[in-house]
């Protein structure tokens, strides 16, 4: 281990997206920290941290951990998410309060902290990953589409407050992935309604968003910051 290589850190690597973004960028020479609520077997060059980043103590002892241990970060990608299937008139408050602390309150508070751990003279990144369905306005994701619409503004917002840094932030809309079991969860009515919406009509390969990652957190992306970028097309 390289005192040299990047650092990033990547929310909800316990399975899906997470885990998947957390094996290739470690297998790409980043070290990775992962973070979810269950424990996991790790990739070699991540390190899992077992913790609630909704929860303000797990969040400290995180990041207290990546600044003792790793010295350094280069990049944040905030990937957790919950969701809550219920139409807005009986969505519970409870269910929007966690849509909210996980979805937007948390990557609000990895981002502040984030940005206290990149290095003035080395390029930083924060990649925020959304949701096609707060474009499309799916019927049934109140609590979800409204949290992601936040977060969406909070990458716009935060790439115009960092305009004098060398860190830039963006979003990935995604839609529905092959292979990673989303569109299974969802039912036959709001996949087949979303995929006739969406520009490619299929699920869309995991490979296609790691490659768009890759890309993001490379130095050819320097003057491309603030944008929400749809994978699957809206």
């Amino acid at each position: 281990m390289s005192a040299e290589e990047p650092v990033a850190l990547i929310t909800g690597t316990s399975r899906g997206l997470g885990r998947e973004l957390a094996n290739h960028l470690a297998s790409s020479g980043w070290r990775v920290v992962g973070v979810a609520r269950s424990a996991q077997s790790a990739a070699p060059g991540v390190r899992v941290f077992k913790g609630d980043i909704s929860d303000e103590g797990d969040l400290g002892d995180l990041f207290r951990s990546i600044g003792r241990i790793e010295g350094r970060l280069d990049a944040a990608i905030n990937n957790a998410a919950i969701s809550d299937a219920s139409l807005v008139a009986i969505t519970r408050s409870a269910a929007l309060e966690s849509a909210l602390k996980t979805n937007l309150m948390a990557p609000f508070e990895v981002a502040k902290q984030s940005m206290r751990l990149f290095g003035r003279s080395r390029p930083s990144r924060i990649i925020n990953i959304s949701s096609v369905h707060v474009e499309l306005a799916t019927v049934g994701t109140g609590a979800y589409s409204v949290s992601k619409a936040g977060l969406e503004q909070l990458t716009r917002v935060l790439a115009r407050e960092l305009r004098q840094t060398r860190t830039t932030v963006n979003a990935i809309q995604l839609g529905y992935l092959d292979g990673l079991g989303m569109a299974e969860r969802a039912t036959a009515e709001t996949r087949n309604w979303v995929l006739a919406r969406s520009a490619v009509s299929e699920a869309v390969p995991v490979d296609s968003v790691l490659h768009l990652v890759d890309f993001l957190l490379s130095r050819r992306s320097a003057y491309l910051t603030g944008q929400v970028i749809a994978i699957g097309g809206v």
